[in-house]
């Protein structure tokens, strides 16, 4: 259903600007400018300083109702649509191959419940999910700068092992018609040219195919049948693979945007940076092909997310992108959202972009392992193959990690599942291989739980011995029929190699996020189409903001600009020094206190005692510049998720639950720890195990004890509250007030409200959180 305000105007979820909002058009698709989608808008910052009304118990799976009397509007519930159905096409896609997954035009299927084949009817789908060609795709796709996918063996490329006869004409055939063996080493250098030297290389090998065909053809007449240059030759593959770039088109500020490569310490990223590196790599390599791990969109920047992400897509485009993984984010507006990211179409409340009706991706997002709640069937595309002109079939199989759904904000899933990665794996490397595609790669959002093993010695010891993480044991167990991994989700980078179930070395990476690197993968596949694992070389390739800019995508981004700088610049506030975020080294990030203290005092109309927020919601740094001025674009890239603002009554037992959760269970291995407002604070020992690490007896609030037995008030974002990074005590608490305004509006307001040029907000002082040693 659309949401209206009280007037009878549609409701864009805008975030902190009402400036940003347009309503969606009607009629024909018209050119109007998009805004960011938040999930509430609150028009005038904090919430009311006045009683708050009843409070609002939201019933289980309904937790998106919202009560909107407090901020003047109707006294109307509100209630979000939940998931809309997918539905695939089972027959031949126009160009394609039988089988393709697609979503059929809206406009021609009526829509079912989740998960129903529209078709009961028809027969099982052949197995094959080969892309169809580009001109196929409806509608027609933004122009593509040539790529790799289809190229020939670079010229003066050496033949790098034996040559292969093919199935007949060879030396053993040749014998079996009664030519000698010595007949044909004799006619070698007198008729094909070989030389002595290369003759004895050859007889070493067993190996006089080459001349055998030239001898027969010359001496005897023997017609051989004709040898595939394929068949003769290695093939030389480059795979430029990147992961986790979160719509930043641009390079990120402070020490977020910074990576340490061969010991230095450099700015990096830009995607126009990145393309003409990407350009150069390929220099002499045109069987290359840009693949990527997911999360290539959501959490944007203002630049990317104010068009819900549509500029991201159209860089990736532009930037020749074969193929990618669905990652976490991808669904952090919902699967249907990421339908139309994929399939095409106006945005259902902010219509279309400024240029044209949006095309869609010119890429495929595989996804294997997502299902409908209960279903087998996958909603996207489980893998796409990729054909050489030389006639090798290169198969990418896309999943994302089972644990997604403790990462993503638990309303936008209701409806979907994220099954076990290795059975998914293995089905359709089968499937693959059955389809006679050999030469296979895994393109999965899974990372690694410690990072830091990018210095280059991974392997130090024995095969990964410095990775450590799920994405380690899925490399290791995977099919054998899997070559290499390709991987995202951690966004630290490393190469390094584990052993498969048959003891042969496979090769795993993942570059840095943000588009601050890129993986360089090298190898040739065999005569039989197999990636020759001995081959496999994988490089770093940082990308330093230095870079030159590639014309073509620097066009393209400037023109996203464009249509949203005067939103983007509009300055908002001011600080007194550098705020780390994303890029903070201690667990107590000072963007992270200034944003729960922001959040409190959001929350003051519902009585809010405190606020708490997870520290992946905290996307960037807030850098000190322009004498301190905070822009709108500053604080949307900090807060991009735009997450409804709850307060929750919770215990002061349900409390320590909460601070314990931080260290035991799922995130024991890699803490997760909770950004603080200044009302709260506690120490933590980390000689100790699990939850015994919260020293209990240290939780002060407004510098009292906590009593376990006392009810107080917290300010949490949707996420926390729906039990996000593995919190689970917020879904115990059914009743909370709020909603109306989000995390970005919290921040803008805060900053608007407090600061000014003569007042900074100053860098919060740490002690919020306490490390004690014994």
């Amino acid at each position: 259903m659309s949401r209206h305000t009280a007037d009878g105007r549609p409701l864009s979820r805008c975030g902190a600007a009402p400036f940003l909002c347009r309503v969606a058009p009607q009629g024909p698709p018209g050119r109007q400018p998009l805004s960011r989608v938040a999930v509430r808008r609150h028009p005038s910052g904090p919430l009311p300083p006045a009683a708050p009304p009843s409070s609002v118990r939201a019933p289980e799976g309904e937790v998106s109702r919202v009560k909107r009397s407090v901020i003047g509007e109707a006294d109307a519930t509100e209630e979000r649509p939940l998931l809309l159905p997918w539905r695939r096409d089972t027959g031949r896609r126009r160009g394609g191959p039988a089988g393709t997954w697609r979503s059929a035009p809206r406009s021609r299927t009526p829509r079912l419940p989740l998960g129903t084949d529209p078709h009961p009817t028809t027969p099982p789908r052949p197995a094959a999910h080969e892309s169809p060609p580009a001109d196929s795709r409806q509608p027609p796709r933004r122009p593509r700068q040539p790529h790799s996918s289809a190229a020939q063996p670079r010229r003066g490329s050496p033949v790098v092992g034996p040559p292969d006869p093919g199935p007949s004409g060879g030396t053993a055939d040749l014998l079996r018609r009664g030519v000698s063996r010595d007949a044909l080493v004799r006619g070698l250098p007198r008729i094909s040219g070989v030389t002595n030297t290369r003759l004895t290389r050859l007889r070493s090998r067993g190996t006089v195919a080459v001349g055998a065909l030239a001898v027969a053809t010359a001496l005897f007449g023997l017609q051989a049948a004709p040898t595939p240059a394929r068949a003769a030759e290695r093939v030389p593959v480059q795979l430029l693979a990147l992961n986790d770039l979160h719509g930043n088109l641009e390079p990120v500020d402070g020490a977020a945007g910074r990576i340490t490569h061969r010991g230095d310490s450099l700015q990096a990223g830009g995607l126009a940076q990145m393309a003409t590196l990407l350009d150069e790599a390929k220099v002499g390599r045109t069987n290359s092909l840009v693949v990527a791990a997911g999360d290539m969109i959501g959490g944007s920047p203002l630049l990317s997310a104010i068009f819900h992400d549509e500029p991201t897509v159209a860089a990736l485009d532009e930037l020749g992108l074969a193929a990618s993984s669905v990652g976490n984010h991808e669904f952090d507006e919902g699967p249907v959202e990421l339908r139309r990211i994929i399939d095409g179409g106006c945005h259902p409340v902010d219509g279309c972009a400024p240029d044209a009706p949006y095309a869609g991706a010119g890429f495929p997002y595989l996804g294997g392992n997502v299902t409908a709640r209960g279903g087998d069937t996958p909603l996207f595309q489980p893998y796409t193959v990729k054909t050489l002109p030389t006639g090798q079939k290169i198969g990418f199989i896309g999943v994302v990690t089972k644990n997604a759904p403790t990462v993503i904000n638990a309303s936008m899933i209701r409806d979907v599942e994220f099954h076990e990665e290795l059975p998914v794996i293995e089905k359709y490397s089968k499937e693959l291989t059955r389809q006679g595609v050999r030469a296979q790669v895994l393109l999965i959002h899974e990372g690694e739980t410690v990072n830091g093993v990018a210095d280059g010695k991974c392997d130090e010891g024995e095969p990964g011995a410095r990775l450590v993480g799920r994405v380690k044991e899925i490399a290791q167990q995977a099919p054998t029929a899997v070559g290499l991994v390709v991987s995202g989700h951690s966004h630290d980078s490393y190469e390094c190699t584990v052993l498969d179930p048959a003891g042969k070395r496979r090769m795993v990476t993942q570059a840095d996020s943000f588009g601050r690197s890129f993986t360089d993968l090298r190898f040739d596949l065999n005569a039989r189409g197999e990636i020759l694992r001995s081959t496999v070389r994988a490089q770093h390739r940082p990308v330093p903001v230095t870079t030159p800019q590639q014309p073509a995508m620097a066009k393209l981004i400037d023109t996203w600009r464009a249509r949203s700088e005067a939103q983007a610049n509009r300055v908002v506030g001011y600080i007194a020094g550098d705020l780390p975020g994303r890029g903070s080294t201690v667990p107590e990030a000072p963007l992270g206190s200034l944003i729960t203290d922001a959040q409190a005092a959001s929350g003051r109309g519902y009585g809010a005692d405190f606020a708490l927020t997870n520290p992946g919601s905290l996307r960037a740094d807030l850098i000190y510049k322009d004498g301190g001025a905070v822009t709108y674009a500053d604080a949307y890239r900090v807060q991009p998720f735009a997450n409804a603002l709850w307060v929750l009554p919770i215990t002061g037992e349900q409390l320590v639950t909460a601070l314990k959760q931080q260290l035991s269970g799922d995130n024991e291995a890699k803490t997760v720890f909770l950004q603080l407002s200044k009302e709260l604070s506690y120490s933590v020992d980390m000689s100790r195990s699990g939850a015994d690490r919260v020293l209990v007896d240290t939780i002060r609030l407004n510098g009292l004890p906590l009593d376990p037995a006392a009810t107080y008030k917290v300010a949490v974002n949707d996420f926390l509250a729906n039990g996000g990074n593995n919190f689970g005590v917020f879904t115990e608490i059914t009743t909370r007030e709020g909603g109306t305004t989000t995390d970005l509006d919290a921040l803008v307001s805060y900053l608007e409200s407090t600061t000014s040029p003569e007042h900074p907000a100053p860098v919060p002082a740490p002690g919020r959180i306490t490390f004690v040693t014994p």
